[in-house]
């Protein structure tokens, strides 16, 4: 059977790979030129596995005056926009209640997990080069003691207080409001948008896969049950299934269809630099800022910001993406040569309220969605892309099973449109 996947980011991608693994004839649209080159692009490099924290919690619901004022330094929200984003809005402050982001976090839990296993079996079985660094770890950083030993009460990772942590790594500014840090030392780090690309090559040579690039879709054809066809700039193209991974554009093409997901966009940006001899392999997330610094190969990612705005302008990459630097500059002033941009980016993260992927078959009979991952897309490509497989009847590994605690197709599709 042939399979159409539009949307060549990672999700996409990965999307790909499952499906030709499992014998599909896969179609891979994208309206851009390079697989990976939107919101997959400049991601903060790091695969968070381990990560179970939401966006919608009760610490974001107590700071939505000071957001909502403009004075959070990594959270901004523009409140001139549609209906549907108030609509959203409304469902994120609902998640943001404990019984709501705890249960929110046990299935990002059971989807971390299952998203490890399906990245790791990917990588062994594909070898192709992305920066990858398995096992690199990520160091939580805190500039309150109390935000310290909170965070050390909370898990049974390691961890070092200020004094060791400058011993350790000489990148840290001194004098710093430095209180120490937290490690998970099983996280990885690797390169998105080189893992992106060199996959969709991989997939070509492998498996002929038919990759079209610069193929923008603009009619859906369809009856009140199923997908027709295509109509793209390219030609017109049929299916006998049809996947959507197209993350914040995949609203704008189901209008057609009279259909619409609880996704919002939430901007993020980076700057990545040349790094220095004295760049640590660990990833740092600095929790105060909400900043990420990635080392990728000789580079240094710095990622960072939640920006719920309707528009984004150049002005606003320079001025977000300086902020980085400075903040970089400040914490970490030997990491990087922050003087030598390599690359500036934003993209637009898609969001649902919960911060769970929409992932399975659509009111329409032949069309599937894997959209909605948030700033986890990379992380959970692999974990989701099995998702759906099941979702479209492929068989699977009983063990694979036991991992979802519940976090099933089912549960991911129908009751998620609004």
């Amino acid at each position: 059977m042939k399979v159409i996947v539009i949307g060549a980011g990672v999700v996409g991608v990965t999307t790909a790979y499952r499906l030709c693994k499992a014998g599909y004839e896969v179609v891979l649209i994208d309206e851009l030129d390079v697989p990976g080159h939107g919101t997959s692009y400049g991601n903060g490099g790091q695969l968070s596995f381990d990560y179970l924290t939401p966006i919608a919690n009760l610490s974001v619901l107590k700071s939505m005056p000071k957001i909502l004022l403009g004075r959070d330094s990594a959270f901004s929200v523009c409140l001139l926009q549609n209906r549907h984003f108030y609509r959203w809005g409304l469902s994120f402050l609902y998640e943001c209640l404990p019984s709501r982001s705890l249960s929110a976090s046990s299935a990002m839990t059971a989807l971390g997990q299952l998203s490890r296993q399906k990245f790791y079996e990917l990588v062994e079985d594909v070898n192709i080069h992305f920066d990858y660094r398995k096992d690199a770890g990520k160091l939580y950083t805190y500039d309150t003691g109390m935000a310290f030993e909170r965070a050390k009460q909370a898990t049974a990772s390691p961890w070092m207080r200020a004094e060791e942590l400058h011993a350790r790594y000489a990148v840290f500014n001194k004098p710093s409001s430095l209180a120490g840090g937290v490690f998970d030392v099983a996280e990885d780090a690797g390169d998105c948008q080189q893992f992106s690309e060199n996959l969709v090559r991989y997939l070509i040579e492998r498996y002929q896969l038919v990759f079209l690039p610069n193929c923008k879709v603009g009619t859906i054809k369809a009856t009140s049950k199923k997908i027709t066809s295509l109509e793209t700039n390219q030609g017109t193209f049929e299916a006998g299934r049809y996947v959507l991974c197209t993350g914040i554009a995949s609203n704008t093409l189901l209008e057609q269809l009279n259909i619409r997901l609880p996704i919002a966009s939430m901007k993020g940006y980076s700057v990545t630099v040349p790094a220095t001899k004295q760049c640590p392999d660990v990833s740092i997330t600095h929790t105060d800022k909400k900043t990420v610094y990635c080392k990728l190969g000789n580079r240094l990612r710095i990622a960072g910001f939640a920006d719920f705005s309707a528009v984004t302008q150049a002005a606003d990459i320079q001025f977000k993406t300086n902020k980085l630097l400075d903040n970089a500059r400040a914490y970490l002033p030997h990491a990087g040569d922050y003087d030598r941009v390599l690359d500036r980016w934003c993209g637009e993260r898609p969001v649902t309220p919960d911060s769970l992927p929409i992932v399975g078959k659509s009111p329409v009979d032949n069309l599937y969605f894997n959209v909605g991952h948030g700033m986890l897309g990379w992380t959970y490509s692999s974990g989701t892309a099995d998702l759906l497989m099941r979702s479209m009847g492929v068989d699977i590994d009983a063990q694979d099973a036991s991992h979802l605690s519940g976090v099933t197709p089912e549960n991911y599709a129908f009751a998620r449109f609004s």
